[in-house]
């Protein structure tokens, strides 16, 4: 019975992966890499102890227009990003992007776009200081998904994380307000998002 149930989290785990359409070379590459690297450490990249990479997930968060996105201003990055934080040890990636949405907006009500990926991305994490402490180098394997919000409901920074939450028109998105490799992923999810329209 344990082999069984070993065998159904394996599969839990690598599922969406294994399923979700790339949209570009960049995404055929990554999703190759992190596929390898999920039949490699299995489980254990779902916990950030595992130094090599480790999953993140992350909300893109929208309004039931369609037309505004919901961010946060990220203390340690020093920029207004998407919410997103690490897997540990969850299988669920879509409950952990909806749980760091929560913990880090305040948002309480979200309606998952879908239940599949909106986008992957790998990011290099350089090595940097976290609580007092020294974080090696490493890979992001970073999820998506995209949810819906009112964007009426009351809102509240999470200080541990961040230092603001607002919404921003769509029209926000450029390289002029974001650094090009954040572009890039925001564009992908704002491009998946007019399919939903």
């Amino acid at each position: 019975m344990g082999l069984a149930v070993e065998k159904r989290m394996e599969w839990d785990f690598i599922r969406q992966l294994e399923h979700y359409q790339p949209e570009t070379a960049q995404e055929e590459a990554d999703r190759a890499t992190m596929l390898q690297a999920a039949k490699q450490f299995q489980k254990k990249l779902l916990f950030r102890e595992n130094s090599t990479a480790h999953i993140t997930s992350s909300g893109f968060v929208v309004n039931p227009a369609l037309s505004k996105v919901l961010l946060v201003y990220h203390n340690l990055r020093k920029t207004w990003s998407w919410a997103g934080g690490h897997a540990d040890g969850e299988e669920n990636l879509l409950q952990v992007a909806e749980r760091e949405v929560r913990e880090e907006t305040g948002a309480k009500k979200l309606i998952p776009l879908s239940q599949e990926i909106a986008t992957l991305d790998i990011f290099p994490v350089a090595r940097h200081v976290k609580n007092g402490e020294q974080v090696s180098p490493h890979l992001h394997f970073s999820v998506s998904y995209c949810f819906i919000c009112d964007e009426n409901q009351p809102l509240q920074k999470n200080v541990d994380e961040n230092s603001a939450v607002r919404w921003f028109p769509l029209e926000y998105f450029s390289e002029e307000h974001f650094s090009r490799e954040d572009n890039a992923v925001y564009q992908k999810c704002i491009r998946k998002l007019r399919r939903f329209k």
